[in-house]
This record gives C-alpha cells, structure tokens and sequence, in this order.
C-alpha cells in the first residue's frame, strides 16, 4: 500500500473551508526521479542522458497528468528538471491526487523573487 503524498502546510491552508467544486492550483512533485542511461558516460553524450531523462519523466508524469484531466482539472505546465507538474483542479480532487503512487508532495504555487 503507498502512503498518500505529503500536502505542504500552506496548500492545506488554502484547502481549509472551501467547497470540493472550488478550484485550486497546485504543484504536483512526482515520487521518483528517473534514472539517467546506465550506459559509461563516455559512451552516451550529454544531449542522449537529457533526452532520456525527459521521456523517462514524460513517461512519469502521464498518469498524473490524465488523474488531473479525468478530475475536471488541467495541466498548467510542467518542469522535467525538478520533475513537477503545476495544475488546476477542484478543491474535492487533491485528496485523490495526493493518493497516487507517482505523487511525493503536493504544494500550493509560489512567486519566484531575484535575490539581491
């Protein structure tokens, strides 16, 4: 049995007293990061080991990815480097979300700054 993905303390917050049919955005961070080619590294390049860690998150995120769509919700955009999705979907659908084997934790979106 998988336990269910961790929900960061702010979107748990941002669920608290809203109705299952309100939507929320989240960021959705994918359990297990795909393993580069097991090939030495001199014999692949750099570009081949890139490509296969986006299919292999490709692959990873798919199942995911139709969970949000099949929930009434959609896939806002998607990050194969930190291997995240950021969606939109009903409040009453994070809770399946979160009980998927492919999801490790689930936060609400944040505003990126410069640092000084």
């Amino acid at each position: 049995m998988t336990t269910p993905a961790d929900l960061s303390t702010k979107l748990a917050a941002a669920l608290e007293g809203r109705a299952e049919d309100e939507w929320v955005e989240v960021v959705v961070e994918l359990a297990a990061a795909p393993e580069p080619p097991s090939e030495p590294s001199e014999a692949v390049s750099r570009g081949a080991k890139i490509a296969a860690l986006k299919r292999a998150f490709e692959e990873a995120s798919t199942p995911v990815s139709r969970e949000i769509e099949e929930a009434g919700g959609e896939v806002l955009g998607s990050a194969w480097l930190n291997q995240t999705l950021k969606a939109r979907l009903p409040c009453g659908a994070v809770e399946a979300l979160a009980g998927l084997a492919q999801v490790r934790r689930l936060d609400a979106p944040r505003r990126l700054t410069p640092e000084d």
